[in-house]
């Protein structure tokens, strides 16, 4: 067994998708994400129909989702990109306080307030990053014990 610690999972930036239906919200979260360093900013979308759209276009690691929207709820598309498998990390950005056990109830990395402190939209991406690399190196663990166990 061998004492090296394994790959970083994000081998590059963060790609991450923002989703809310006001412009102006998502332009600021935008510009607010783009002063973090190793964040992608692939693509945004105004409303959930647009999101999941945009998933499969982006394949983005981390969405920032507005939860009332036209269209689907970001709860909706929560659990829809859930029923589909391997969901991209999740936080959700709101002006309402009263969803966040819902929103982890949808396995949400982070429920953050708008309007959003960069101090805090840090800490949702660094945790978000911790997240996906974990699971990025369990996936693989699991991979080599099951190719180990085959092989024998």
């Amino acid at each position: 067994m061998s004492d090296t610690p394994p790959k970083d999972v994000l081998r590059d930036s963060l790609k991450v998708l923002v989703v809310d239906d006001e412009q102006l919200a998502r332009e600021e979260l935008c510009y607010q994400l783009q002063r973090i360093e190793e964040v992608e900013v692939v693509g945004q979308a105004g409303n959930g129909l647009e999101a999941l759209t945009a998933v499969d276009r982006y394949e983005p690691h981390l969405i920032f989702l507005d939860i009332q929207m036209p269209g689907l709820t970001g709860f909706e598309v929560a659990r829809r990109l859930l029923s589909q498998g391997a969901a991209p990390a999740l936080v959700f950005v709101t002006a309402y306080d009263q969803h966040a056990i819902e929103a982890f109830e949808v396995n949400a990395v982070d429920y953050l307030l708008k309007p959003v402190e960069p101090t805090r939209l840090e800490q949702a991406v660094d945790r978000a990053r911790r997240r996906i690399e974990t699971a990025g190196q369990r996936r693989g663990f699991h991979s080599t014990i099951s190719s180990s166990r085959s092989s024998k």
